[in-house]
């Protein structure tokens, strides 16, 4: 049966959708922009890091790798480090007390510690651990009991656990181990405490350690297991949740209070196999409703999620998503919008799940397609403008994609200024997302925006232009006309148009600079044998860049055609047509006004119903193909 509403209630109706339509408009819009080119070619910017109120990146430059810095602007992105040192100089990253500690190969030192403050002249080395021309390779920064701790070597290579509290006299070594690994990227904490497997060469052998930055703090909690506890870990409460091997029951979940008697395993979740080369190998932790959550195996099940309160009863499945002897690999779990977020196999493809810490309610939000884009490296950025962001591998690229949670809510991520995908790279296995003044950070290339792999944002807000048109003739036989059309100029500096004879490599070729007015164009002395592409750079005034779509220009034609009078006021006359004529009348905005042809030079376009404003006639013929630009009175 048809509904039939009452008057009010379809002013009610109405109103509501108008609200609606109000606020859909009021939402901010969502732009990516390229901080700067750093390099020709890809500058493989990572390792974001926020120090104080400074945004601190490592990347390339055609010179080395080394440490930057940015405000946002191109004008404020400023490399730090000299330029003396090798092409692969810089690697890890820590925030310390308002300043980053890295390490960093200068040429001379070799690979040291370093210290910047964020300008160039307080980037300077740190400390030289081992003198001469020796790697001491610092590495796996971890603040924690307000001091910061580090591994390096020395020149035999055996690892020593240093603290530092900031100065050159107070780094210093807390004890020596044969071999020390704490995981892949930092110590793991519990109560301001750090935690690592090693062997100190005393004869007791690899086992658990803690510190908490003295000798006399630094003990060993139970020997005889291993662990990538560093990075494979999480906290529950006043419990360190990790993965070890007591080389018997083999890579298992284990918790520890900070004590050895409070240092044990949990349950063995696969007995099958001796324990060595079958064991349950628990990773992927976090911390989700009170209870940990990890990606692991059982005698029953392939690798998949499961829940731990920390006893062996309270050790469950969530889910056998996939049933056999792999299972589905849950993996780069986050938290949001109250579900925990995973990707995972399901099948012959992968995908996007999320749970609630139930079977049931452990869901599919979007299957793979034929490229099988949820890999088992897709990697979770920070929530942003209220969805959440990850960088997916389908088999060729690393696109960014969006989600709020819904299947037609996830997908690649879309911008206001250009129609291109986003992608991003692995770079030492990080895709480095930073959320800094409320704007998205991370390395990636974005069709026209960015090309190639740079440091870009993606920010909420109005565009400081809005391109209308961009148009490429020829103004006569060694002279292409550039003209393009814009609205809404907001803090805009000038525009660059940029030539290239192959759509890849521009130069500038005029700079205009901006003013009250919105149509611009910039005469360019062409040769007419080459096809020839044009874009527009437009600059703000705080140095941001943003840029059009690409426009081509083919081999001039011998005779080029003429409209006349222009300005017009009712009639428009084409001279120089030796063939019947197809042409398309459009609008600035590129919307098609009038379709009509032409047999002869004494016919004439009727433009008295047209309205005041810049139009553009592309006439076609069998031999020709050219756009005249014309004003209407």
């Amino acid at each position: 049966m048809m509904k039939i509403y009452s008057p009010k209630k379809f002013k009610i109706i109405s109103l509501l959708i108008l609200i609606f339509l109000l606020l859909s408009a009021l939402l901010p819009a969502q732009v990516i922009q390229k901080l700067k080119d750093l390099r020709t070619g890809n500058s493989f910017p990572f390792d974001f890091t926020i120090s104080g109120t400074k945004l601190f990146f490592i990347a390339n430059d055609d010179i080395n790798v080394g440490l930057w810095i940015t405000n946002g602007t191109t004008a404020g992105t400023i490399k730090l480090t000299p330029t003396t040192g090798p092409a692969n100089t810089s690697f890890d990253i820590a925030a310390y007390n308002d300043k980053v500690y890295f390490s960093y190969n200068d040429g001379v030192n070799g690979y040291e510690m370093w210290v910047s403050d964020g300008t160039v002249a307080g980037t300077v080395l740190f400390k030289d651990l081992y003198t001469g021309s020796n790697n001491a390779y610092p590495r796996y920064f971890t603040v924690a009991n307000n001091k910061l701790f580090f591994v390096a070597d020395d020149a035999s290579g055996a690892q020593h656990l240093f603290v530092s509290d900031g100065t050159a006299a107070g780094t210093v070594v807390i004890k020596n181990y044969a071999t020390l690994f704490n995981g892949l990227t930092t110590f793991a904490i519990l109560n301001n405490d750090i935690y690592f497997t090693g062997d100190d060469g005393t004869g007791v052998g690899y086992g658990l350690w803690k510190s908490n930055g003295s000798l006399a703090g630094t003990v060993l909690l139970r020997p005889n297991i291993s662990s990538s506890s560093g990075a494979n870990y999480t906290v529950l409460g006043n419990t360190l949740f990790f993965d070890s091997n007591d080389g018997i029951n083999g890579s298992e979940l284990w918790t520890t209070d900070g004590t050895p008697a409070g240092t044990n395993m949990v349950i063995n979740l696969r007995a099958d196999g001796g324990g060595i080369m079958y064991s349950g190998a628990p990773f992927n932790f976090i911390t989700y409703n009170s209870k940990v959550y990890f990606t692991a195996s059982d005698d029953a099940h392939g690798a998949e999620l499961f829940s731990s309160d920390g006893t062996a009863a309270g050790t469950q499945i969530v889910k056998d998503i996939q049933p056999g002897a792999e299972g589905s690999i849950p993996q780069q779990s986050v938290i949001y919008n109250g579900n925990l977020y995973f990707s995972c196999y399901n099948g012959a493809a992968t995908g996007l799940w999320k749970s609630d810490g139930t079977a049931a309610g452990t869901v599919l939000i979007k299957q793979g397609g034929g490229g099988d884009p949820f890999l088992r490296d897709t990697r979770f950025a920070p929530v942003f403008n209220s969805k959440l962001y990850f960088i997916v591998n389908d088999m060729q690229f690393y696109p960014l994609w969006e989600t709020d949670g819904s299947v037609a809510g996830t997908k690649p991520a879309t911008f206001q200024n250009t129609a291109s995908p986003a992608f991003s790279t692995p770079v030492l296995g990080d895709f480095s997302f930073t959320l800094y003044n409320n704007e998205l950070y991370f390395g990636g290339k974005c069709g026209t925006i960015s090309p190639d792999i740079e440091p870009c944002k993606i920010t909420t807000g109005v565009l400081p232009v809005t391109w209308l048109g961009l148009q490429a003739q020829w103004e006569n036989t060694t002279t292409a006309k550039i003209s393009w059309q814009v609205a809404n100029q907001i803090n805009v500096k000038d525009y660059t148009v940029q030539h290239s004879t192959d759509a890849i490599h521009f130069t500038n070729a005029c700079v205009v600079n901006a003013s009250a007015n919105t149509n611009y164009f910039c005469n360019i002395p062409t040769d007419n044998i080459n096809t020839h592409y044009y874009k527009i750079k437009q600059q703000d005034a705080d140095g941001n860049p943003h840029y059009s779509n690409t426009v081509v220009l083919k081999e001039a034609p011998q005779k080029l055609m003429v409209a006349y009078p222009n300005p017009a006021t009712d009639k428009l006359y084409v001279q120089g047509l030796t063939a019947v004529a197809n042409i398309k009348i459009t609008d600035a905005a590129g919307k098609e006004i009038r379709n009509l042809i032409l047999k002869n030079t004494t016919d004439f376009i009727d433009v008295s119903r047209l309205g005041s404003g810049t139009y553009f006639a592309r006439i076609l013929t069998k031999d020709n193909t050219q756009t005249i630009t014309f004003i209407k009175k």
